[in-house]
């Protein structure tokens, strides 16, 4: 990674960090904090693999299958205990709910990921994960926008750091690499 690329991601934590600080006396939980890592480093992993599995000429839906397949099996007993706690476990094949369900999984996540990984063919891993942060970014603006909900100047400083660093890498000359691993 060129020194351009690692300032651009240092820039895109920073904002990041700064834009998920808690304001006021809100102490954050450190498993919270252990998960919210876990997870975004399986999510680089994961974005890593996938681009590395394209370049060998494997197709994007066996990308996709494969991990999730094994990640839905794994979490299988979270749903067996999440449905047993419920009051009336038959209200999810009942719509809405069914339709909250079926739109989670085919919609908002199959679709979504098979649209990610379609990217991944023109762009390297460090660009797409990168551009990744335009999510959280977006869910703040929608929620400043849709639900008149205001960022402290920390948070608002956060949110302009990671706006810079996603303009700057879509900018940044060579981020697109059609065919190679990146």
């Amino acid at each position: 990674m060129d020194r351009t690329r690692s300032a651009l991601t240092v820039v895109a934590v920073v904002g990041l960090s700064l834009l998920a600080r808690p304001d006021g006396d809100v102490v954050p939980d450190v498993g919270g904090v252990a998960a919210a890592l876990t997870a975004g480093l399986a999510f680089g992993g994961f974005t890593v693999l996938t681009r590395a599995s394209l370049a060998d000429g494997r197709r994007r839906i066996d990308t996709i299958a494969v991990p999730f397949l094994i990640g839905g099996v794994l979490l299988l007993p979270v749903l067996l205990r999440g449905v047993a706690g419920l009051a009336d476990p038959s209200a999810l094949l009942r719509p809405p709910w069914l339709l909250v369900v079926v739109w989670l999984g085919v919609g908002a996540t199959a679709a979504g990921y098979l649209l990610f990984v379609a990217g991944l063919r023109d762009v390297t891993a460090f660009v797409a994960t990168t551009l990744v942060l335009a999510e959280p970014l977006t869910a703040t603006l929608l929620g400043v926008l849709a639900l008149d909900e205001r960022l402290g100047p920390v948070a608002a400083t956060g949110a302009l750091l990671v706006a810079a660093a996603l303009v700057l890498t879509a900018r940044h000359p060579g981020t697109a690499s059609r065919g190679s691993a990146g």
